[in-house]
């Protein structure tokens, strides 16, 4: 399973059962872009989650061409069911130096990257296996 199936499958069953929520603030935590700009993390949009559409939300830490910090930027990225293609993705915020191709490609390989299987999910903390 990818893991934008992943999210998608919990997000579904987090609006049957709350339990989900502890899946999804452990994929935001430990599978999620942070670091490399994503300095504050991702969080994952609960709030208008369809079986077609969810969403990620996070800012980038800018650096100017002195390699010093340069402000933050909000995002959202869109992520939809696709028939050929699984997921498509788009990222909306500014496209400040043209960082939405970086964070597109980004964002992309990770979620496109299979999730865990359910022997790994063992040694997760507080014994999480999703259903």
């Amino acid at each position: 399973m990818k893991l934008y199936q992943r999210i998608a499958h919990d997000l579904d069953w987090a609006t049957r059962n709350g339990k989900a929520d502890e899946y999804l603030d452990y994929i935001e935590k430990n599978l999620l872009p942070h670091g490399s700009g994503i300095d504050s993390g991702c969080k994952i949009g609960r709030e208008r989650f369809s079986r077609q559409r969810f969403y990620i939300h996070f800012g980038f830490h800018h650096m100017d061409d002195n390699g010093c910090y340069d402000g933050w930027t909000d995002y959202r990225a869109t992520i939809q069911a696709d028939l050929v293609y699984g997921f498509d993705l788009s990222i909306h915020g500014e496209n400040r130096n043209d960082i939405k191709y970086y964070l597109h490609e980004m964002f992309s390989h990770v979620l496109g990257g299979e999730f865990v299987d359910q022997e790994e999910l063992r040694s997760l903390p507080n014994g999480l296996i999703p259903a």
